[in-house]
């Protein structure tokens, strides 16, 4: 499992831990005057109160009960799940003979309607999609879509490719922002969705003498070689650069909901067997 995004209440207990022990120093440490012995002690237990409070408040709101089912949970493994802001986010991928598909199943944790951004960077510009009468290298368009109070909403994108005469594998680095109103209805949290170490942090702390490399959240994409001649002509251009289809869902029980993913998800994956991690 990934790293999750922290709570405010981690981030108070950790300044909290940073400052107790000084608040001990003043209680129990050496050549301490008496006049401030006593008001050390006090600090210390109250930031030790507060500490303990914090923790148990953090571990409450992860843990207590949803108010609404956790829909995505049944559907997706766990450790496929991710989280940017108040959304849950599922990420997968499909090959067909002359496409890519790209799937986003995004779970809004609040009762209020949100936004979603999700862009998608290949890590090798060896994608290569097809626009007008010439193919060329490109990024996938950012995914931006509305999300239902408490819904759900499944996008794909179809990313048309050229043949290739041996297995390509593809990563996919993703970036996501996204925001909501109301109350939390899904209380677990996920995976943080988080960038690379950008190489110029990497250089800057050789310098300084530590080892600063890798994170980013990416997906995985195995494209097998194809039959097709890869030096053929391009097919007729294309009038549409790649898009995505956003289907939004919001149903008045579970069931409905559930029904709705499942029946979406089935047709989105009918023309080809899953191809990514």
């Amino acid at each position: 499992m990934g790293h999750k995004p922290l709570t405010w209440e981690q981030i108070t207990a950790v300044i909290l831990l940073a400052c107790m022990p000084f608040a001990a120093m003043y209680a129990w440490g050496g050549n301490i005057p008496d006049a401030a012995r006593r008001p050390g002690l006090v600090t210390f237990f109250v930031m030790l109160a507060l500490f303990v409070a914090l923790l148990a408040s953090g571990w409450w709101r992860t843990h207590r009960p949803d108010r609404r089912t956790d829909l995505l949970a049944r559907i997706a493994p766990l450790q496929q799940i991710w989280q940017t802001g108040p959304m849950h986010l599922s990420f997968s991928s499909l090959v067909g003979a002359s496409i890519v598909r790209i799937i986003v199943i995004v779970q809004n944790t609040r009762d209020g309607p949100g936004q979603v951004r999700v862009a998608f960077r290949p890590q090798l510009r060896a994608l290569r999609l097809i626009n007008g009468a010439e193919i060329y290298q490109s990024d996938v368009v950012p995914l931006e879509c509305a999300v239902p109070g408490a819904g759900y909403v499944i996008a794909s994108c179809d990313l048309p490719i050229v043949p290739v005469l041996q297995p390509l594998d593809l990563r996919f680095w993703l970036e996501a922002a996204a925001t909501a109103s109301g109350r939390t209805v899904r209380f677990a949290r996920r995976q943080a969705v988080t960038k690379p170490v950008n190489p110029a942090m990497t250089i800057l702390a050789g310098v300084g003498g530590a080892v600063v490399v890798g994170g980013g959240t990416f997906l995985r994409v195995v494209i097998p070689p194809s039959e097709l001649d890869p030096s053929a002509p391009a097919p007729p251009p294309s009038q549409d650069e790649p898009g995505w289809y956003v289907l939004p869902i919001e149903a008045t029980t579970v069931e409905e909901e559930e029904a709705a993913l499942v029946r979406s998800l089935r047709e989105l994956t009918a023309f080809a067997e899953p191809a990514s991690e």
